[in-house]
């Protein structure tokens, strides 16, 4: 769905996740509904909390940020990973603190890397490698010593951090296909609110999820892109149909924030 400024994303998104339970009798355990912010999957937690409580409903979609559901895989599946059932994850500011006195240690000391550009060089080297997925800490090693050391310093205390939240799942699911049928077994239907702002570890977990796109639901304005600093490709949006060849592309065109009044005043100035 294309859906430009205040055409309804999240209504339509929450809207037909509660036409699958009503009309098609979807289980809601069945349905997976990804965003980017807390914000935005509290607003929808909400709105489709208060319908099917009205309507009496017990059960309750999965919805959630990337990170937090790479979260859930990452506990469910600790053992895979070496790590403890709730590992610890590092802040932003943890890593600030944490990568410069690790770089100290490595070769690259003369020239410490900026680790704010961690995951953009993750995500230029899993792009660069098409979809092979190496082992996480080769990954690291890769794209710089530095970097191989930091994350030979969390597998040793059990740590992970925000970058660690995409390419553990996307790791393991990559290379465990049983444990991938039951993921997609457990999600049937899953929605991705705001695609035009997914990277490229997003875009494989989705791909691994969602292979044949028949169930899959994605929403968004390729003019709202925001997360480039972060690797997101607004291609991936633009090129979906390229992806998924079935696809039905439905553009939203009535903006409920444009009103009569707000467009005379604005012809004004």
């Amino acid at each position: 769905v294309i859906a430009g400024p205040g055409t309804g994303k999240t209504r339509t998104l929450v809207e037909r996740i509660i036409w699958l339970i009503n009309e098609k009798s979807v289980l809601p355990r069945t349905i997976l509904a990804v965003t980017f912010s807390n914000r935005a999957a509290r607003e929808m937690t909400g709105r489709i909390e208060a319908v099917l409580s009205r309507e009496g409903v017990q059960e309750r979609p999965e919805i959630t940020t990337f990170h937090k559901l790479g979260l859930k895989i990452i506990i469910e599946n600790h053992n895979k990973f070496e790590l403890k059932k709730e590992p610890l994850v590092l802040s932003e500011n943890d890593m600030a603190y944490l990568f410069p006195r690790i770089a100290k240690q490595t070769k690259d000391s003369g020239n410490i890397p900026d680790f704010s550009c961690l995951e953009k060089r993750i995500i230029d080297f899993i792009e660069k490698n098409g979809d092979g997925i190496a082992i996480p800490g080769d990954i690291y090693k890769q794209i710089g010593d530095t970097f191989g050391r930091y994350a030979a310093y969390k597998r040793k205390h059990g740590l992970i951090d925000f970058i660690d939240l995409l390419i553990l799942p996307l790791s393991l699911l990559a290379n465990n296909q049983e444990i991938l049928a039951q993921y997609r077994q457990r999600w049937q239907h899953i929605f991705v609110d705001e695609y035009q702002d997914v990277n490229a570890l997003q875009y494989r977990l989705l791909r691994l999820l969602a292979p044949t796109g028949k169930d899959l639901f994605a929403i968004g304005d390729a003019n709202q892109a925001i997360y480039g600093f972060r690797g997101a490709d607004v291609g991936y949006f633009t090129r979906f149909k390229d992806d998924y060849p079935a696809a039905h592309m439905v553009t939203l065109t009535r903006s409920y924030r444009s009103t009569d009044t707000i467009l005379k005043a604005s012809g004004y100035m």
